[in-house]
């Protein structure tokens, strides 16, 4: 199951995933313009342009199944 928060620091996002249960597999998306794509239990994106950015988080289990969930967190670009 799919689980996340990340935390704003200024232009950057901390994510962790590491209440998700049964992942082996962890594919993290930032969804905005100056977005990108991480894997790991923890990831982070640094912005250029302030606003609201929405993340979404893909794990994958051991047998293959995967669960997804989307959250979206407001940033701050000093």
């Amino acid at each position: 199951m799919a689980i996340f928060s990340c935390t704003a620091n200024g232009d950057t996002l901390s994510c962790d995933a590491s209440q998700s249960q049964n992942a082996s597999s962890y594919f993290w998306e930032f969804l905005d313009n100056d977005g990108g794509t991480a894997s790991g239990v923890t990831a982070s994106q640094q912005y250029t342009i302030s606003g609201i950015k929405t993340v979404r988080l893909t794990v994958t289990g051991s047998g293959g199944q995967q669960d997804s969930d989307t959250n979206s967190y407001s940033v701050t670009v000093p």
